[in-house]
């Protein structure tokens, strides 16, 4: 606030949270057997399995308020915003290769499997207030909420026997399993808010307030899922 003229406040509060998991080199998750001889009594798995869970939270806030004494101009601005981001590049791959045998006394199985859930949650909230007293006078105030989740996963999933023998008394299976894309595995949630009042008193001739609130929740999946 401020005595007699101009009265200006300006607040903004402003949140970044980021994830990122093997997003520039790649992350691997590999089983494998390559050119050796397994005997087993019984059977026989060669598993991969991806399991993360990521999770991103940000929040952000601001409240400004300008004049409240004897202004003849209030200005208040309130800007918020709350950005979550996952990340996630990953390869899961289980392989039975390079002139390998297996002989197992019961079943051979050679799995992969990326079961990662990625969570992303954002709130911005943003108040302003201004009141102006004069004779005359003006109060404006204007309040901006944005709050912005994104998930985003490449995913490839590769089960594979090449070039190698599997002899089993059970049963063989090579198997490639990607989870389902739902809200269970990715999750992204946005919030925005905004409040504004403006107040003039003294036969004050312009009082104006502005509130937007912008919200956006997004999932992107890339997903290769092979068995071979």
């Amino acid at each position: 606030g401020g005595s007699s003229g101009t009265a200006v406040a300006l607040t903004v509060g402003w949140s970044l949270s980021q994830s990122r998991l093997g997003e520039d080199n790649g992350r691997s998750i590999i089983a494998r057997i390559a050119g050796s001889n397994v005997n087993a009594g019984g059977d026989v798995t060669v598993s991969a399995e991806d399991l993360a869970r990521v999770e991103t939270l940000a929040i952000g806030g601001a409240a400004s308020g300008a004049g409240f004494t004897s202004s003849s101009v209030a200005f208040a601005f309130g800007g918020a915003g709350a950005v979550a981001l996952n990340r996630v590049e990953t390869t899961v791959s289980a392989k039975v290769e390079t002139n390998s045998v297996i002989t197992a006394g019961g079943a051979v199985t050679v799995s992969a499997l990326d079961a990662s859930r990625l969570t992303a949650d954002a709130g911005g909230v943003a108040l302003a207030l201004s009141v102006a007293t004069q004779p005359g006078a003006a109060a404006v105030s204007v309040s901006v909420g944005v709050g912005v989740a994104d998930n985003e996963l490449t995913s490839s999933v590769t089960a594979q026997v090449s070039q190698s023998r599997l002899d089993a008394t059970g049963a063989v299976k090579v198997e490639a399993r990607s989870g389902e894309v739902s809200a269970k595995r990715l999750d992204a949630l946005a919030i925005a808010g905004a409040g504004s009042v403006s107040v003039t008193t003294s036969n004050g001739i312009i009082s104006g307030s502005l509130a937007g609130a912008f919200a956006v929740a997004d999932n992107d999946v890339t997903q290769t899922t092979q068995a071979s």
